[in-house]
């Protein structure tokens, strides 16, 4: 029987985002999931007020701290206009471009919009929601877009040509005179956003929505440059925009526009699964993607010394074969998806090999800093080193050097946490029998006073110095985000898991997976664990911690039998660093028994009892028999030592006699010889 966790402290559920649902999306989502949009306090337009047809008002309307403007900015041979409209049957803002020329135009939802200024108001966290209709594709780049001080318009969400794209990535069919719903979230300080689209219920014939899809994107793209994609940091203005200027005539309509300004950090979690690789083929180096902007496979480098390096893949495995002649050279694999990768926490795991003798391998990231926009990747901290020196073979872990034993290509199973909002990293490592090394980064700010907090991409080295032919293996590589809510957890109970049992032993084994690797030694220094007896009594009992995997183990000693205990769990700490104050909790009854033993029988030339255990993993239990002579004198003594007494059916307990000449016996049946509690009453015996 399986025992699940109750949680104590309240999970908040974020977005879990899987595959993409078309060839060139971003990192697609369910297509049902919750969602931030469920608070739109400070705006709603449904574009009913006859107002908006009054030019004297330049289509302006107040609503607490935001407005709506529409501006027909720079006509050229074409004609623009705004009204509201029924459409479908509900109000709406209709917005007409007529004639063959150029325009540009604004329909501005702007907060704090007169802040365009050095010293002015700025956001940094936008949800909006909306339904629209286009009749024709605009024939220029309409969208949404924000607009901050410093930097030209950024365009969130594009609305033309065949597809909607977010931060110009495409995620949606546009299918012109149909009604769309549109739902997403941007946050400028973690660089990425979640959008949710799907066909609308309004002027449908069922007058049914289709399903939502979901997907997420980084800010890559977001002024179609690297500079714009790091050196983002605010929008003063927001609302749909041209650039460029469209050239065919179309009618835009918009309804139900609500919109939230968020000022507390939840967490967007976009998905990075696509950076994930299997390496079932090998991806073609150099190769870039409408996805990223960037390298999304590999890229092999050589640098310095005589060699010659290659790539391939099979069974699952990437193998870069180096031929080195003289010198030293660095030969890499080398993915650099994102300019500036949301600044989120990346969570990468994979299995890279121990060098060749004299070599050492490298896992590294590459970093840039936002100072002036910069894109290039200018600094690569090195936070897995394997190889020897003078005092023998070691692997290190960010700065802890470990010397241990290990053979060429020997595999190592690695998993890098890196906050890039923090500037701190988390390493472990795994050695084939099970070791764990642990390696902390604190913050990379250190160079020239830039914050070198903007990640880009990941490198793996083989420093080759060994003469000949040499290899470097990378196997199961995974890249993706952490959510900084609490981890769902597991509690099963050992006996009720592996034996099928329904009363837990009195040596019983809780297991707590939480989901997340643990760091093995801090997880057991943290755990803390509180043992109740029949629901409200704390109690002190025995207990060992151990750690492995995501798994903290926590293994009693002697609980009390026919006992209702309710064990807590809190304080375990992950590798990522999560910690629940309340973790986890189960309950269980203890079996009826911890030892117990039948009367001893004299049988012939043996004395037998049939002994029962509630210990899973035993119990030392010893059958003592005595003998005595015609005056009561002690003559011998035999015994029978069961050391794994852990059978709750019973098991017979035999001490042999032999030809022993005795005129009485005793049998004792004890614990051991140190505390000797019995088990049974002394029994006699006549010859």
């Amino acid at each position: 029987m399986k025992r699940t966790l109750r949680k104590l402290s309240t999970i908040v559920l974020v977005l879990t985002f899987v595959m993409s649902l078309l060839p060139v999306a971003t990192f697609a989502a369910e297509e049902e999931t919750q969602t931030l949009f469920n608070n739109y306090s400070e705006t709603r337009f449904d574009f009913d007020d006859p107002a908006l047809n009054d030019p004297a008002l330049q289509g302006q309307k107040a609503v607490e701290t935001a407005y709506f403007r529409t501006d027909n900015m720079t006509p050229s041979g074409a004609t623009c206009s705004f009204a509201s409209v029924t459409e479908d049957g509900v109000s709406a803002l209709k917005f007409t471009k007529s004639g063959s020329g150029k325009a540009n135009s604004m329909i501005n939802f702007g907060l704090n919009a007169d802040a365009g200024s050095a010293t002015g108001r700025y956001k940094k966290k936008l949800d909006v929601a909306f339904s629209t209709k286009l009749t024709a594709d605009p024939g220029g780049r309409w969208g949404y877009y924000l607009r901050s001080y410093g930097i030209s318009e950024g365009r969130v969400l594009g609305l033309d040509g065949q597809y909607i794209t977010f931060f110009e990535n495409p995620v949606f069919p546009l299918t012109y005179n149909q009604w769309i719903d549109i739902e997403f979230s941007v946050d400028v300080d973690l660089r990425c956003g979640i959008i949710k689209v799907r066909n609308s219920a309004i002027g449908s014939e069922t007058g049914e929505p289709g399903p939502w899809q979901s997907f997420a994107g980084c800010f890559d793209k977001l002024f179609s440059s690297a500079t714009g994609a790091t050196a983002y940091e605010h929008f003063y203005q927001n609302g749909f925009l041209t650039i460029g200027g469209m050239t065919s005539t179309f009618d835009f309509f918009l309804t139900d526009y609500m919109q939230n300004l968020r000022t507390a950090d939840e967490a967007l979690t976009p998905s990075l699964e696509t950076l994930s690789d299997d390496f079932a083929s090998f991806p073609a180096a150099n190769s870039t993607s409408a996805i990223y902007d960037s390298q999304t496979a590999w890229n092999t480098s050589n640098i310095g010394g005589t060699k010659a390096t290659t790539a391939s893949v099979s069974e699952g495995r990437l193998t870069l074969t180096t031929t080195q002649d003289s010198g030293t050279s660095y030969p890499g694999l080398i993915k650099t998806p994102f300019y500036a990768a949301p600044n989120l926490r990346h969570h990468m795991k994979f299995r890279m090999s121990a060098p060749a003798i004299g070599n050492i391998s490298r896992f590294s990231v590459t970093l840039t800093s936002n100072q002036n926009g910069l894109a290039d990747g200018s600094r690569t901290p090195e936070f897995i080193k394997i190889g020897s020196d003078g005092s023998g073979s070691y692997i290190q872990v960010a700065s802890e050097k470990n010397y241990v034993a290990y053979d060429p290509y020997d595999m190592f199973d690695c998993e890098f946490v890196y906050d890039a909002k923090e500037q701190v990293a988390k390493i472990s490592v795994l050695d084939a029998e099970g070791n764990q090394y642990i390696g902390d980064a604190a913050s990379l700010a250190t160079t020239g006073g830039a914050s070198w907090d903007i990640l880009r991409g990941i490198l793996f080295q083989n420093q080759a110095t060994a003469t000949g032919t040499t290899y470097f293996y990378l196997e199961d590589f995974y890249w993706n985000l952490l959510s900084r809510e609490s981890v769902a957890t597991e509690t099963t109970v050992a006996s009720f898991e592996i034996d099928g049992e329904d009363t837990a032993s009195l040596d019983e084994t809780i297991m707590v997976d939480c989901g997340q690797t643990l760091d093995y030694a801090q997880a057991v220094e943290t755990a803390e664990v509180t043992v109740l007896k029949n629901g409200t009594l704390p109690v002190d009992t025995a207990y060992t911690l151990a750690a492995e995997g995501s798994v903290l183990t926590v293994t009693f000693a002697d609980l009390e039998p026919a006992t209702n205990y309710t064990i807590l769990v809190s304080g375990i700490s992950t590798l990522a660093g999560d910690i629940e104050p309340d973790l986890a909790q189960t309950f269980f009854t203890t079996y009826e028994v911890g030892i117990s033993a039948t009367t001893p029988v004299l049988d012939g030339d043996a004395v037998t009892a049939t002994i029962r255990s509630g210990y899973r993993e035993g119990k030392q239990v010893l059958l003592i028999t005595t003998l005595y002579n015609e005056e009561g004198a002690l003559i011998d003594v035999k015994i029978s030592d069961l050391t794994q007494a852990s059978t709750r059916e019973g098991e017979l307990f035999t001490v042999e006699l032999g030809d022993a000449e005795y005129s009485s016996a005793k049998a004792y049946i004890w614990s051991g010889f140190n505390d000797m509690n019995p088990y049974h009453d002394v029994t006699s015996f006549a010859s």
